[in-house]
């Protein structure tokens, strides 16, 4: 459901150690909880949000890659 309702994510690798869903409940768009997802092989967390403004603010904010 969270990948068909909030299609636009940002990734960071799994090393990642900041609680990104904190900082992306400051964005009305974002996903209730975060995934791990796999890509080629690498862990990520992903940070899901309906809308892609969103997803671009996010990522200029927290840093990650938008996918």
């Amino acid at each position: 459901m969270i990948r068909r309702d909030f299609p636009h994510r940002v990734l960071f690798p799994e090393e990642h150690h900041r609680d990104l869903l904190a900082g992306g409940q400051f964005y009305p768009s974002c996903a209730p909880r975060a995934l791990t997802e796999t890509i080629d092989g690498v862990r990520y967390i992903a940070i899901h949000f309906s809308d892609p403004a969103d997803a671009a603010r996010f990522q200029r904010h927290a840093g990650g890659e938008i996918r």
